[in-house]
């Protein structure tokens, strides 16, 4: 049963530093984005470079 309170902790801990990091990129700089956002972006960028793409063959010098 006290695990529902430590787990419940540390995600309310994480939700309170992700809201002060994001008001403060909002204040200082006008920012309206969290990491968590930032993150997922990065994946689906990571995503959308295809894997299985041959490197093409280099010319031979004559």
């Amino acid at each position: 049963m006290w695990w529902y309170w430590i787990i419940g902790i540390i995600i309310l801990l994480i939700v309170i530093e992700e809201t002060i990091y994001y008001l403060e990129n909002r204040i200082a700089f006008g920012k309206r984005q969290s990491r968590i956002i930032d993150w997922f972006k990065s994946l689906k960028r990571k995503e959308e470079i295809p894997a299985g793409d041959k490197p093409t063959r280099r010319r031979k010098r004559e």
